[in-house]
């Protein structure tokens, strides 16, 4: 079975859980997605950091006020953490604040970036 390559998110998911629970060696991944050996690899390294970072902010959100954690807590990709940076959008309060239209006319904040992004808050409200 092939995923598409629109959804990788969810195809990186599907190994990550490939590997993590159905205990499947690397190969017959790799053989599955029709991916690199190393690709897989590099797929359950990055699954496997932010499924950390999602239990840290988790832990983090039951000690503090989520308003004024830095934008880096969020586990976002660097372009993403960049853009929010350079406009300075410094806190989790602050990006809250900005509406969907001005943060989608940051520069080199796309519409890629901009789900990121929103995914993040989401997952802040869902977990809080």
């Amino acid at each position: 079975m092939r995923v598409k390559q629109s959804d990788s998110g969810h195809r990186d998911e599907m190994i990550w859980m490939a590997r993590t629970h159905d205990r499947l060696p690397l190969f017959l991944i790799a053989k599955e997605y029709g991916l690199s050996l190393s690709r897989v690899s590099q797929i359950i390294h990055t699954v496997d950091v932010r499924m950390f970072e999602r239990l840290r902010i988790d832990r983090m959100c039951r000690d503090q006020d989520i308003e004024i954690w830095p934008i880096e807590s969020l586990g976002l990709s660097t372009r993403a953490t960049n853009c929010l940076l350079d406009s300075n959008i410094r806190t989790i309060g602050r990006l809250r604040e900005i509406s969907a239209r001005d943060l989608l006319s940051v520069k080199n904040l796309g519409r890629q970036t901009f789900h990121e992004i929103a995914a993040a808050l989401a997952d802040l409200q869902v977990n809080k």
